[in-house]
């Protein structure tokens, strides 16, 4: 055991201390910014802003995420905030400061750009007077150690090395993986850290993350092309990062993030050998030496590659077990899809996209949320046609299946009654499941039957005129109780 000493306390501290200096001052790094040229003095487009800026920080500032839509075209302005996952206030909300007062600092005393995007380490930044895409990764960029220095290349990186270059490769596509798996499968947040093992050289540091209202599998293929692009360009230089305003990956020789690490990984089963200590020989051993030196290295050699080869492999076993279950289930719920559009009854209710529904409910808004059934929420949307419709985004913990699902369409979409929301359109995407009906502004049945200021409205003469009450009731009330309509906002007309 290593006996601590004076030194050596003052030497971990000194470590320490330097690796939280990175850190704190990466923070406050501007590292690209994309603005429009164009500019406007409209003074509601810039109450607006302000107005988005102001919900974005308060939001922000408790989930590190948001996105939000204010006033109405043509002085409608769009934005997303998104902070590292790793950062808490003061240093998310402070970072959304500085690049909204960059932005204003960018336009003359009364105008402001139409739409910026803004980078910093903490915090992407974007705003538009356009609707902004819900899956589009672009603008993005690069980032490398640009300077000339060799101690800014992997040690031992050199085009004639090809085992050092193999340990490397592999090493640093390792890092990427897992802490892209982390934030894809693991993590709410969609963020995730790796680093290799102790002593392990090279030693490397790897961040991934994606914007939270990305699913798991379209968080993944994000982080998996990023990954293929980096790997492609880096040429051995010991950071880079890859930044789009959806998804983003860097990598570093030393520990540039907070918290606990997600992910440590252990690329090869195998490390270099410590080189041999050389003594004094005489001049007629020097060849005998020098033969015996050839072969030691050249089987080092064969050994370190097959070593390589093993460990590439192993990690690939291990993915594709841990991705396995994924696969499966996305290959479960195309087949059910195709059996689905080809069922009876389903043919005559159309299928939504999903983005058609992401659009129309501005990315299942709070705001627009309806009420919550027991298979899951209930949201308002508004199509392009400016049809409202009222969207059940089955949960899936409900335990309702595809079988399930296909028989409530079918059934509802053959019902037709005054007194019953019409069932609009389906729409199945992955593991999302969802019915559109369309939206009735008057509440549900049960605000009538138990409040009793209103039930004299719903009293039995004028039921009895032409349905039956007692099946038309009870119809109506296990509709609602089963849709999930509270009858806080939207459901059923009187």
């Amino acid at each position: 055991m290593q006996r601590i000493t004076l030194p050596l306390l003052y030497s971990l501290f000194l470590t320490n201390l330097l690796n939280l200096l990175l850190i704190t001052s990466a923070g406050d790094s501007l590292l690209y910014t994309i603005i429009s040229n164009v500019t406007t003095s409209n003074s509601t487009y810039k109450s607006n802003l302000g107005d988005l800026v102001s919900f974005l920080h308060e939001k922000a500032s408790a989930e590190g995420y948001s996105e939000q839509t204010f006033g109405v075209p043509p002085d409608q302005v769009s934005g997303v905030v998104l902070c590292r996952g790793d950062v808490y206030d003061p240093d998310c909300t402070g970072c959304i400061d500085r690049a909204y007062g960059y932005v204003t600092n960018n336009g003359s005393s009364n105008s402001i750009p139409i739409e910026a995007v803004i980078w910093y380490d903490f915090c992407l930044f974007q705003y538009s007077n356009q609707p902004i895409s819900p899956t589009d990764n672009s603008p993005r960029f690069f980032m490398w150690n640009t300077l000339n220095s060799t101690n800014q290349i992997f040690d031992g990186w050199d085009q004639s090395n090809e085992a050092m270059i193999s340990i490397i490769n592999s090493t640093l596509l390792a890092v990427l993986k897992d802490a892209s798996h982390q934030a894809a499968f693991n993590s709410s947040k969609r963020f995730g850290s790796a680093e290799t093992i102790d002593n392990y050289t090279p030693q490397i540091f790897g961040l991934s993350q994606c914007i939270p209202s990305f699913s798991n599998d379209m968080c993944n293929v994000c982080l998996q092309d990023l990954i293929n692009e980096l790997l492609a360009s880096y040429h051995g230089r010991q950071s880079g990062r890859l930044v789009g305003v959806k998804c983003n990956l860097r990598y570093e020789t030393f520990r540039f993030f907070y918290g606990i690490i997600d992910v440590r990984v252990n690329p090869l089963t195998e490390i270099l050998p410590p080189p041999p200590s050389v003594q004094p020989v005489s001049e007629s051993s020097k060849g005998r030496r020098s033969r015996l030196l050839g072969i030691v290295i050249s089987v080092t050699v064969v050994l370190l590659i097959l070593g390589c080869i093993i460990g590439i492999i192993f990690r690939k076993l291990r993915s594709a077990e841990n991705e396995i279950s994924q696969e499966e289930k996305a290959l479960a719920f195309s087949d059910a899809t195709l059996d689905l559009m080809n069922g009876e009854g389903s043919a005559d209710v159309p299928l939504f996209h999903f983005n058609q529904l992401v659009d129309a409910t501005s990315n299942f808004s709070l705001d627009n949320k309806l009420g919550q059934g027991g298979f899951g929420p209930v949201y308002k949307g508004v199509l392009q046609g400016g049809l409202e419709i009222a969207i059940k985004r089955l949960s899936a913990r409900s335990g309702q299946g595809l079988t399930e699902f296909r028989n409530e369409i079918q059934v509802i979409g053959k019902l037709q009654h005054r007194n019953l929301v019409r069932l609009v359109g389906w729409c199945v995407q992955g593991q999302e499941k969802l019915l559109v009906y369309e939206f009735m502004p008057n509440k549900s049945l049960d605000f009538f039957i138990f409040d009793e200021t209103r039930a004299a409205l719903l009293n039995w003469e004028r039921p009895a005129k032409g349905i039956r009450v007692s099946s038309d009731m009870e119809t109506l009330s296990t509709f609602s109780d089963m849709h999930g309509i509270d009858g806080k906002r939207g459901g059923f007309s009187n």
